[in-house]
């Protein structure tokens, strides 16, 4: 399994379709397979039942950056037309899929493949995208009064996994 880091820019005339410049910081996110505690798999094949548990985080530079939800995450059979929609329609989560770790550093899907994944021996590929926020802290200084952290987010990213 290959990740394939993308980058999705945050705010920027682009989206709106009026330019083809990057306006503003870049904010990314990176994909890989991992094991239920957030370390990388040394796991290289996945037998039928079980469970692929795919990370995902921002970069870690982006000291105030999460992810506030997982838009989807797709998984489908190189040049086959098989095609499984682990997370669809804006973060609604199939039955053998499960999303934690929302509005935090670390996301983990965890996801059963479907059998027919496993008739050929053939590479699977994952695509999906999340929505980055970020948290910006404002300290309220008062002495007569605890001090208050304020925090806002949004912004999105795709990624590709294979």
């Amino acid at each position: 399994v290959t990740l394939i880091e993308a980058a999705q820019p945050f705010g920027g005339a682009e989206q709106l379709g009026q330019s083809e410049k990057t306006v503003g910081p870049v904010f990314t996110a990176k994909a890989f397979i991992c094991n239920p505690d957030f370390t990388p798999s040394s796991k290289k094949l996945l037998t039928n039942g079980s469970i692929l548990f795919v990370c995902i985080e921002p970069a870690k530079d982006q000291i105030s950056t999460v992810i506030t939800k997982v838009n989807y995450f797709c998984l489908n059979k190189v040049d086959e037309d098989l095609y499984f929609e682990a997370v669809y329609g804006m973060g609604e989560t199939s039955k053998v899929t499960v999303v934690i770790g929302l509005d935090t550093r670390e996301v983990i899907i965890g996801v059963r493949v479907p059998s027919q994944f496993y008739d050929t021996d053939t590479n699977v590929t994952g695509t999906g995208e999340v929505i980055l926020g970020q948290q910006r802290r404002l300290l309220r200084s008062d002495i007569a009064l605890p001090r208050y952290l304020e925090e806002e987010t949004e912004a999105d990213g795709s990624f590709d996994l294979d």
